[in-house]
């Protein structure tokens, strides 16, 4: 069947539009994509680019730098000069906002510009997005593009009960990476309940001791009505220290998340 100039034109539209969509998908989508011709290969000629002076892109640097090594086994010189560089600069830009951020790439140098760290972390995650998520022998190979984004809604959030059922520290990084990896910047954590308290406070050792516990009937998990069983032994739960609270915020900040606490006395006041 032969097909119409305009037909085939829009079919051919759709065709490489197609293409373009499957090679990048970024979510939440950039305000604005353009492809472009060629690739970037990230591979041991080139080198990650930035003001080591400035602690705020040494940070977000060091999380790009270690992703590539764990997917790859690639560990990216800093400042080197070789063919090829990915680099990571502030810049002023009123357009951008605080999160907005440019990202750039052709065969021989992808640049991430933004305003402040928080626009800078979400162009690497951008950048990641397009990478494996797990250890690979694959090319680690970026279209070339431009991109120019920033988002929509100043609180972007997402919650996690602890109290009902206690989650690792491991766990909890975990689910402050997912956060940062789709551009969240809240994290709702919800501490203590009648369920279960999570927060060590040093002045009252039984909050931790008594209230982070709750016993299991004949290999049964504990359910609201039944709040403890006589004689069997306070066995589900746990609880944070304050160090491990203090590194979990630390590391949410890294990647521009805050944390908000929620702290229930009694449980649901």
């Amino acid at each position: 069947m032969m097909l119409n100039p305009l037909t085939g034109l829009i079919l051919a539209i759709f065709l490489i539009s197609n293409a373009f969509s499957q090679q990048v998908n970024i979510i939440p989508r950039p305000v604005n994509l353009e492809i472009r011709e060629g690739n970037f290969i990230i591979d041991k000629q080139a080198s990650l680019k930035y003001e080591v002076s400035n602690k705020e892109l040494q940070s977000a640097a060091l999380l790009l730098r270690n992703f590539i090594n764990d997917v790859s086994g690639i560990r990216m010189p800093v400042n080197a000069r070789m063919k090829k560089a990915v680099e990571l600069q502030f810049v002023k830009d009123p357009k951008l906002g605080n999160e907005g951020y440019r990202l750039s790439v052709d065969n021989h140098r992808i640049r991430i510009q933004a305003n402040k760290k928080g626009g800078i972390i979400y162009g690497i995650q951008s950048l990641i997005q397009m990478m494996p998520a797990i250890r690979t022998n694959a090319v680690l190979r970026i279209p070339a593009m431009e991109i120019t984004d920033y988002p929509r809604f100043s609180w972007r959030g997402m919650h996690l009960d602890v109290c009902r059922h206690f989650f690792s520290v491991e766990t909890v990084k975990e689910y402050i990476d997912l956060l940062s990896l789709y551009k969240f910047n809240t994290f709702h954590w919800h501490l203590t309940d009648d369920q279960g308290w999570r927060v060590e406070i040093k002045k009252y050792p039984k909050l931790t001791q008594v209230g982070a516990w709750r016993g299991v009937r004949k290999g049964i998990p504990w359910d609201e009505s039944e709040p403890s069983v006589p004689g069997e032994p306070l066995t589900y739960g746990g609880y944070y220290t304050r160090e491990q609270i203090r590194d979990i915020v630390k590391y949410a900040s890294e990647r521009n998340i805050t944390i908000v606490p929620e702290i229930d006395v009694p449980g649901h006041s």
